[in-house]
């Protein structure tokens, strides 16, 4: 095995020697077991390279008295690789599974575990294999010593006649009984002389018997077995201790539980201890699969969807309980506990859990089981500084290599270092330090420097702390004093459900400064109250949010600006509080991320979807909260209403791509496969010129193209091409306009479609080509196609030739009195039916929003046959384009242009920030401030004379291009 070593061996000459006569006499037992056995090549091999073994025969007797006990397999073995014999061991190991006398079984594994900690501990004190490829090691081991015991334990069981195996050379994998993994045995973390955290359980409906109470009886009693052969001492040792206490409430349970009973108690009564020991859960041994569906089955407990800050007060306590009998920075090593002491490997875990609780759910890479992975993880994600996350992995390998050299000692299961001088030169002449002060030196600052982390992330949160110890608040600033106080009362009532328990109220009485500091600021303090109260009238539980507020209380001046500035979407967190976690993340600090990897997201999402109901449910809120985190962005002034219809419109496209084929499979579930059948959704409007807002609803056309008219679909009910895609469309428009719990995802309008509202709801793709090409379009319609794009398409080619009919429609030749004359009908009519004079009513405003498109989609219409590269979907591309090619000149470019940013800025201000009809006279102080950050005004007089300025300069761009006046 140290073939490959010879570099490292030779640096083991320089490795510290501790007691000097107990090397000497391991090397004598050493000589004579090698002469006993005629194995006098190894002693000669390493008589020449003595540092390695002069290093552990001073310092560990059980890794002296292993090799010595079995010297002929170390004989044979020692000019082989280290993975090739690790390999062969593991063979043998999984091999026991088969052997039905629990004797064999016991005492073979117990000299193969013997051969596996050797190997490691070697390889990790010639730093052959790292820290974590040895952790990962003997967690391989554990798991082919369980899996390989529960095979023995069947085959048992079959021998009783108590269930049929159907795979009689490994029966454990398809049995429907599983072990998972807990703790570092999951994480794959198993430390030198670990015990393994196990829970039990089998699915009843897989395992083939004919008594299921019998069988229930007498698992219980194999586990026994289970258990003795793997930690019952021998004089050959024992191979791992084992503990079953972190099954559900073990003092009441047998130790293997039925899967019904354990996803029973976990969706009743699961503790926050337990979700976080459920986070590195691992199915180890048995049936796999069943153990991964148990877990998928209590993801939801796991993972909380919404962010989960009260977890976080619970790790507090548990912590604290740790911490109860130590100091927090009065480090001395001698005694000091490396696991659960300050700065330990406890701290740094607790560090990684606590944030996988509260960040888990959301994001699903932070679900790892690994520490270190993890940590990468929260780094990427931004919870966690990359120097921080530096700090504590070099620590935490630090820690766990110290680990290791004191259980490789004696294998004794300890985590203290030693309280004398003696034994502490010994273990840090094993850590590879020639004194106590060198060791000392490099370890206690890796100590240091995890408390001192530690420390500032769970300060004391002072929880349950007496109310009479808090000030009386000052409730100035309100109009309605006495209202305010008696809301605040009603609050500490208990009355709702987020303030009925105890922990919630004193939470919130610590908050009370903060809350009257935050809303005190807003335009309206009073309606900003209100809306508050509504809010956690709405909320099932407190505790998460006012943790959270109480641990980040700058977000409450962040959901104050919110309810007091901005109504509507108030409104909306009301309806949905759970949006609150978007303001967690700060996710709204950034644009929406691209598409690919918006749709990758989504796609995780619904991988939690059970039904077609969870998948409407699921687009619902993955749509609100990126047009929540976009619309936070508005009010913070980290972005205009213009910046953002592109984010916008991206959402847009996501959820309805991901809505569509699962409305195409919840079709086919009745009517079947429409084989030979193409179909494609064409967006129009604001979503076609990816210039959604967020009160923008979705113009939609449907196309489908089959070659037999006649064919019918393949389901119970078949329908022919017409009507299949004709009751496929109205499933969509269902899922997207349909009202859930998360509200609509949008509006859904389809007169744009060929004939209108009098056509077909799904356009045959002949039909759609013949509408076009044979002028039956009226010049509206023609105007609308100039921001058609394709939005879904089940086919390239029906892709292709939509585009085409698209574009050939565009580029025909018109004639110019003709399509002016439209032009200006259409525009007179919309501005006489539905401006009123407001000058704010920007969208139908002579020289407003619609004349900006209205020009640009003439020109296109006008001079697409000469240019078809002018062909854009957004409006202002179009108008780049335009300038390009001449058609336009700089200066009518730019006031197009600047036209359009602001009546998009404008608009989407006042859609955020207003319920109904804007009116200055009646507009808060934050609806203006809002308005004027937006488009870069310094008061409300200077954004009257630009809106003035740009209106009169584009109507007079309207009128000369058409040459008449509207």
């Amino acid at each position: 095995m140290f073939l490959d070593t010879h570099k490292k061996l030779s640096e083991c000459l320089t490795l510290p020697i501790d007691n000097i006569n107990t090397k000497a006499q391991y090397w004598e037992k050493f000589e004579q077991a090698c002469r006993t056995n005629n194995c006098m090549g190894l002693h000669d091999y390493f008589s020449n390279k003595k540092g390695i073994f002069n290093h552990v025969f001073s310092i560990s007797s059980f890794l002296s008295e292993n090799i010595i006990h079995d010297i002929t397999f170390y004989n044979e073995i020692y000019n082989a690789q280290p993975h090739d014999t690790l390999k062969e061991i593991f063979q043998k190991t999984k091999a026991l599974g088969k052997e039905t006398d629990q004797k064999i079984i016991m005492k073979n594994m117990r000299l193969y575990k013997s051969r596996v900690a050797t190997l490691c501990g070697l390889m990790d004190i010639l730093d052959i294999w790292s820290v974590m490829q040895i952790t990962k090691n003997l967690s391989d081991f554990a798991s082919l010593c369980c899996h390989a015991t529960l095979n023995h334990c069947l085959f048992v069981l079959k021998n009783q006649n108590i269930l049929t195996l159907n795979n009689l050379d490994d029966p454990a994998t398809h049995s429907g009984f599983c072990i998972l993994g807990m703790g570092k045995l999951g994480g794959e973390e198993l430390n030198y002389s670990s015990d393994i955290d196990l829970i039990a359980f089998y699915d009843i409906d897989k395992i083939q018997c004919d008594d299921s109470d019998k069988l229930r009886e007498k698992v219980v009693k194999i586990f026994k077995s289970f258990i003795t052969i793997l930690e019952h001492p021998t004089a050959d040792g024992y191979v791992f201790r084992t503990d079953f206490r972190l099954r559900p409430n073990p003092s009441m349970t047998p130790i293997i539980m039925t899967n019904t009973a354990m996803l029973q108690y976990y969706e009743t009564m699961g503790l926050n201890w337990e979700r976080s020991a459920m986070i590195k859960a691992r199915p180890v041994a048995g049936n796999i699969e069943v153990g991964n569906d148990f877990l998928h089955e209590i993801r939801s407990f796991i993972w909380r969807k919404n962010l989960d800050f009260m977890a976080l007060e619970d790790i507090y306590t548990i912590k604290n309980k740790i911490n109860t009998h130590r100091s927090n920075f009065d480090l001395n090593l001698y005694g000091h506990n490396v696991k659960l002491g300050v700065g330990g490997i406890r701290e740094i875990e607790f560090l990684t859990q606590s944030q996988q609780l509260i960040w888990g759910g959301r994001v699903t890479s932070l679900r790892g089981k690994k520490t270190l992975q993890t940590l990468t993880q929260l780094v990427k994600h931004g919870h966690v500084k990359q120097q921080v996350a530096t700090t504590l992995s070099s620590a935490y390998l630090y820690h766990r290599k110290l680990e290791h050299r004191l259980q490789m000692i004696r294998d004794e299961q300890t985590h203290t270092l030693p309280e004398s001088d003696e034994k502490m030169l010994s273990i840090s002449r094993f850590m590879g330090y020639d004194s106590i002060e060198e060791f000392h030196s490099e370890a206690i600052i890796h100590f240091q420097n995890v408390a001192t982390i530690y420390t500032n992330l769970f300060k004391d949160k002072n929880i349950g702390k007496d109310q009479s110890s808090i000030k009386k608040y000052i409730y100035s600033g309100f109009e309605n004093e006495d209202a305010i106080k008696s809301i605040f009362a009603h609050w500490q009532g208990g009355t709702y459900r987020a303030t009925r328990s105890e922990k919630s109220r004193q939470l919130l009485g610590h908050l009370e400064t903060h809350i009257l500091d935050a809303f005190r600021q807003t335009a309206n303090p009073d309606e900003a109250i209100a809306t508050l109260d509504k809010f956690l009238e709405r909320l099932p539980a407190g505790v998460q949010l006012f943790s959270l507020f109480k641990s980040n209380p700058t977000l409450l001046n962040l959901l104050a600006h919110i309810m007091g500035n901005a109504p509507r979407l108030s409104e909306r967190l009301v309806q949905m509080p759970n949006l609150l976690d978007s303001l967690i993340t700060g996710q709204y600090k950034h644009d929406v991320m691209d598409s690919d990897a918006l749709y990758a997201l989504l796609q995780t999402h619904l991988k939690d979807a059970n039904d077609y109901q969870d998948i409407l449910e699921i687009t619902r809120r993955f749509k609100a909260e990126f047009f929540f985190e976009q619309a936070i962005r508005l009010l913070e002034n980290l972005a205009t209403p213009h910046d953002i219809t592109g984010g916008l419109s991206h959402v847009a496209n996501t959820v309805l791509k991901g809505l569509i084929p699962n409305s195409l499979k919840n079709m086919q579930y009745n009517a079947g496969i429409m084989h030979n059948g193409k179909f494609a959704i064409l967006a129009f409007g604001k979503l076609g010129g990816m210039e959604m807002t967020h009160r923008s609803d979705v113009d939609l056309v449907f196309v489908y193209d089959h070659p037999d008219q006649n064919q019918k679909s393949t389901g119970k009910r078949a329908l022919g091409s017409a009507q299949y895609y004709t009751g496929l469309c109205q499933r969509i428009i269902t899922g997207i306009a349909s009202m859930t719990s998360n509200g609509h995802l949008f509006e859904t309008d389809m007169r744009l479609r060929p004939h209108g509202n009098s056509g077909s709801m799904a356009t045959n793709l002949t039909s759609f080509e013949t509408y076009y090409k044979t002028n039956q379009a009226w010049t509206w319609e023609e105007m609308a196609l100039t921001r058609a794009r394709v939005l879904y398409s089940s086919h390239e080619d029906l892709t292709h030739s939509i585009e085409t009919i698209i574009q050939d429609t565009l580029c025909q030749p018109r004639q110019k009195e003709a399509l002016f004359n439209d032009v200006a009908t259409m525009r007179r009519k919309v501005q006489d039916e539905f401006y009123d004079g407001v000058k704010w009513y920007i969208k139908h405003r002579p020289g407003g929003l619609f004349d900006v498109e209205f020009i640009a989609q003439t020109l296109q219409l006008q001079h697409a046959h000469k240019h078809p590269s002018i062909t854009k979907t957004n409006t202002l591309d179009c108008y780049e384009a335009l300038l390009q090619k001449g058609i336009i000149d700089t200066p009518t470019h730019k006031t197009l242009t600047e036209a359009l940013v602001l009546w998009h800025n404008i608009q989407g201000i006042l859609r955020l920030t207003t319920m109904g009809r804007f009116h200055e006279a009646d507009a808060t102080t934050g609806q203006l401030d809002a308005l004027l950050k937006c488009t870069g005004h310094a008061n409300i007089a200077a954004l009257h004379e630009t809106m003035d300025t740009l209106t009169l300069q584009v109507r007079n761009i309207f009128n000369t291009l058409l040459e008449k006046e509207i």
